[in-house]
Order: structure tokens, then C-alpha cells, then sequence
């Protein structure tokens, strides 16, 4: 130790270290920035969570519907040739057909 040693009288000094105004500029823009990325990730986190919801409420309802259709086919209330029957999109076949030329002639090729 150099000098004389420190005593418990002698009063404590703590140098505070004060950044000149450029500094501080850096330093707010540096928090500023991060405060955006955060709010960004915080965002995008909500879209996902949002998206997630509406494929799970999807997936929900198309296992609802596919299960009331298995407990009406074990019960022999629905035929497996069903007209009205849709497909596991939710899109009547029919309908498809209509909407799509191009497979509407595949099809009538195929059925010929």
C-alpha cells in the first residue's frame, strides 16, 4: 500500500463519473433503441400468440366436427356417400368444382 494507511476517521471520497453531453446523446439514443426493439419483439410475440389461437380454434373445430361425424357413422344416421357431406377443409366438393374450372374439366375427363 502506498502512503499512509486509511483510517476509519478519514472520509470516504467516491469519484462519480459524469459523461460529457455527446455521451449522454449516445447513451439515450442506445436506451431509445432498445425500448423500440423491445416494444417490436413485444408485438410480434402478440401476432404469434394471436395467429396460434386461431389455428387452434380452427383445429378445434374441425376435430369437434370430425368426431360428431364418426359418432353419426357408428350410429348408421350417416351414409359414407353423403351428398351433403363436406370436406375436411370445410369446402363443399361441389362448390370447389364450380370455383376451378381447370379441375372442374380434369374432373369431368376423369369421370368419363
Amino acid at each position: 500500500m502506498l502512503g499512509r494507511p486509511v483510517r476509519r476517521e478519514d472520509p470516504v471520497v467516491y469519484r462519480v463519473y459524469e459523461p460529457d453531453n455527446n455521451e449522454l446523446q449516445d447513451l439515450y439514443k442506445k436506451v431509445n433503441y432498445l425500448k423500440i426493439l423491445e416494444q417490436e419483439a413485444q408485438r410480434k410475440m402478440r401476432e404469434i400468440r394471436k395467429k396460434k389461437a386461431v389455428e387452434d380454434a380452427e383445429k378445434n373445430r374441425l376435430e369437434e366436427k370430425n368426431r360428431e361425424r364418426e359418432i353419426r357413422r357408428e350410429m348408421g344416421e350417416l351414409d359414407g356417400d353423403s351428398d351433403d357431406e363436406m370436406r375436411d377443409d370445410g369446402v363443399d366438393p361441389e362448390e370447389a368444382l364450380r370455383s376451378r374450372p381447370k379441375v372442374r374439366e380434369r374432373y369431368k375427363l376423369a369421370v368419363e
